[in-house]
């Protein structure tokens, strides 16, 4: 039969437990006790090094040191890798040379001839200052660590952070490699950065993360512990992280399959109705399975580091499927006054339903949250006016204007047509079409707008091509042919 717990010495060497094991490990994590923290449980005779329970030190996980037993920094001046420094000026040289053959092509199109030689040199200049200035400042750039503070310095900058104004470190994950971020305790003071591109960064890592703690482990060590150690959600410690566990591989699994629906919807929308059906009823049923499923394990929105499953990319995943739906597939006629109403208001909807997890100083992530609310809410709205809509079918003939073809910027091809305005739609409207009925109709020559207005009062149409226009024979013809 295992043991009931665990019990650690305290500083002042005084027993504390008993905890379970996942009680232990958010400790660990939170810095409260290290690797050199001796542990116990009944039935032991002797106390042993918290490295020495390998139950309490799983091996995906870094165990902190105590800042007793935290290593010397590295001290040394540290340079970035040349080969970065190479490549970086390679690039910002390879981005001079694109801006002066730009210039060069629209003066050429506006003036019919090419750059002066006076005006070709400013460039060049210009380009060369800004990338001597761009690799001075690479090759000079180093960090210096000393026994109490460290030193960023370059040619144009020299900023020291003293160890006692740093309150932890994170890792930055970017396309261009890891950043190690040191987070100054003063919220307004400047984060120091040391990219990946330095030598020993391995080094520096490790021991920034054993001396100042990293706030993403520490910030998720919190959570679990709180989780963990909160008999509200019933059953003992263990169960509870067991729970916590659950939630996360739900979550996972949850969101791979939100995910393979904006695929459907985005690659292969067939059958269409119960595309949008899917899209629309996972983004009600996926976050309402997980919170009733794991309540009290679950978040609603919150930083990487939060170990809970989070309910609203469950939502936003099949939100943004059904939006672009909408914008590729529905032509809303007329003025879009009507749709911005309801948009904004489901904007305003996820400030209130956000502003809990932001600060009042997070203005731009508030001001986010409200565009990205009232731009998702366009897809159902949208998508729900067509599927429920049971107004008649209005055919209108009416004539084209303009057709055109313009490429995306990522090598997509879209058919637009202009129309003459009809009986109570005046002025011209533009819709986006297939291939097959761009190649159909011709400029100039009659085409069939197909209106409904809409289940929420938004009317929607689209094209389709007139009929053949049938001639009556020719009488002459016809009399000479019966003679």
């Amino acid at each position: 039969m295992p043991a009931p717990g665990y019990y650690y010495l305290s500083p002042d060497h005084r027993p504390v437990g008993p905890h379970e094991a996942p009680v232990l490990i958010a400790l660990r994590m939170q810095g409260v006790i290290g690797v050199d923290t001796l542990i116990s449980r009944p039935g032991d005779a002797a106390w042993r090094p918290l490295a020495e329970w390998p139950e309490l030190c799983p091996g995906d996980q870094r165990p902190l040191l105590s800042p007793e037993s935290a290593p010397l920094p590295p001290e040394g001046t540290y340079r970035m890798n040349p080969w970065f420094g190479w490549f970086f000026a390679l690039l910002v040289l390879g981005f001079i040379g694109l801006i002066v053959m730009l210039g060069t092509s629209s003066h050429i199109a506006q003036n019919g001839n090419g750059l002066t030689s006076t005006s070709l040199s400013l460039l060049l200049a210009g380009g060369i200052v800004g990338l001597g200035a761009f690799a001075a400042m690479i090759w000079t750039g180093r960090i210096i660590i000393e026994s109490d503070r460290i030193i960023e310095k370059s040619c144009f900058s020299l900023k020291v952070f003293p160890f006692e104004g740093i309150a932890g470190i994170r890792v930055l994950k970017t396309r261009n490699g890891k950043y190690l971020l040191f987070i100054p305790k003063d919220p307004a003071g400047r984060k120091l950065r040391i990219s990946q591109s330095f030598g020993d960064w391995d080094r520096i890592f490790a021991w920034a993360a054993a001396r100042f703690g990293n706030l993403d482990e520490i910030n998720a060590a919190e959570i679990t512990r709180k989780i963990v150690e909160n008999a509200n959600l019933g059953g003992t410690p263990e169960i509870r992280a067991r729970r916590l566990a659950q939630a996360q591989v739900a979550g996972r699994v949850l969101t791979g399959l939100a995910f393979a629906l904006l695929l459907w919807g985005m690659l292969y929308p067939r059958p269409y109705r119960p595309v949008i059906l899917s899209l629309g009823s996972a983004a009600l049923l996926l976050p309402a399975v997980l919170f009733l499923a794991f309540r009290g394990y679950v978040t609603l929105a919150g930083p990487k580091s939060d170990p809970r499953p989070k309910l609203a990319p469950l939502a936003i995943l099949p939100l943004f499927g059904l939006f672009l739906r909408a914008v590729g597939d529905i032509h809303l006629l007329g003025p879009w006054r009507p749709v911005v109403i309801p948009c904004l208001c489901a904007g305003v909807a996820g400030i209130l339903l956000l502003r809990p997890l932001l600060s009042e100083k997070q203005l731009a992530m508030q001001a986010l949250f409200a565009l990205l609310g009232a731009v998702l809410f366009y897809g159902p709205l949208a998508e729900s006016n067509v599927l429920l809509d049971r107004s008649p079918v209005v055919r209108t003939t009416t004539s084209i204007l303009a057709m055109n073809i313009v490429h995306g910027s990522k090598g997509g091809i879209h058919y637009k047509i202009e129309v003459l305005g009809w009986a109570g739609h005046p002025g011209v409207e533009r819709f986006e079409v297939s291939r097959q009925l761009y190649r159909q109709v011709q400029p100039y020559h009659p085409i069939v707008v197909v209106s409904r207005k809409g289940a929420w009062g938004l009317p929607w149409g689209y094209l389709r091509p007139a009929p053949p226009v049938e001639t009556a024979p020719d009488p002459a013809s016809s009399s000479s042919a019966s003679d």
